[in-house]
């Protein structure tokens, strides 16, 4: 998924997200949702939820991670070991140990035809899955058009099914795999320079 992906200067940074990214996340997230309303989609992410991860890793690990390039965000997810009880799984399926993404959005108002900013977060969660001893990626998708995309690009369907609230959903999953050359594209939220905040939200905003 990395051969399309060409090598940068200045990688991009995956991160834990702070307060000081707490309006930008805020922004991409309406945006996002108004965007996708437009089109008879889904919104991807719920933002109370989201912007309550802020800053916060819960009991069982689960932690919002922003993907920035030159401190403007780019997109977030939230990762968990412990599957949303709200998404559709089972509960022999919840048993079994992944990494489960939920709550992932970018910016749908950047260049990005071939999808470039949801294959970085991919090979970001592959590699910290596998850093973590995890043997799979998880992720409940309801937008048909969106679970397309994801299988088109690796993922693979376990099935279809309902969540809390009875809406579709396809339940997706990945192995994961540890990336040896990914520093070369996304400098890790572990080692990568502390960013002086995200830059102000205006540019966001129409």
């Amino acid at each position: 998924m990395s051969a399309g992906i060409p090598a940068r200067p200045e990688p991009y940074v995956m991160r834990e997200a702070t307060e000081k990214d707490r309006l930008p996340i805020e922004v991409m997230l309406r945006k996002r949702s108004a965007w996708a309303t437009a089109r008879n989609l889904p919104a991807s992410a719920t933002v109370p939820f989201v912007l309550e991860m802020i800053g916060r890793t819960t009991p069982d690990g689960a932690r919002l991670m922003v993907l920035t390039e030159d401190a403007h965000l780019l997109g977030c997810v939230v990762v968990t070991r412990r599957a949303p009880v709200t998404d559709g799984w089972s509960g022999p399926e919840m048993a079994e140990p992944a990494l489960y993404l939920t709550a992932a959005c970018t910016r749908h108002d950047t260049p990005d035809p071939r999808g470039r900013l949801s294959s970085l977060m991919t090979l970001w969660t592959r590699d910290h899955a596998a850093r973590l001893g995890l043997p799979q990626l998880r992720c409940s998708v309801r937008a048909p058009q969106v679970a397309d995309l994801l299988v088109a690009s690796g993922w693979k369907k376990l099935r279809e099914g309902e969540n809390a609230v009875l809406t579709p959903v396809s339940l997706l999953w990945l192995t994961a795999q540890s990336q040896p050359g990914l520093h070369r594209f996304i400098a890790d939220a572990d080692t990568a320079a502390p960013e002086d905040g995200l830059h102000n939200a205006d540019h966001l905003v129409p």
